[in-house]
């Protein structure tokens, strides 16, 4: 799985599975390039996430579809982003 671990403002974390984009969007498959999968940002205002002008992810869209994690928990090849929200 391709993962981004993100903390939003209220300290929630949430966990977004990149893969099923793959399939879906064509511009994403290039985020199995692990290299360009780690130079995503965070946007200007924490409002989403980007890798580029084309391949961005929106606040919205990994609040409502990320899944829950506990700090706690040990999770490997993920990337923490702290988003508004």
């Amino acid at each position: 799985m391709i993962k981004v671990e993100i903390i939003f403002g209220n300290n929630i974390g949430k966990i977004y599975d990149v893969k099923p984009l793959l399939l879906k969007w064509p511009q994403f498959k290039v985020l199995k390039n692990q290299a360009f999968f780690n130079v995503v940002t965070v946007d200007v205002g924490g409002v989403g996430i980007s890798w580029n002008e084309n391949i961005d992810l929106s606040a919205f869209e990994l609040w409502w579809n990320g899944k829950w994690f506990s700090f706690y928990a040990i999770i490997k090849e993920v990337k923490r982003w702290k988003l508004m929200m």
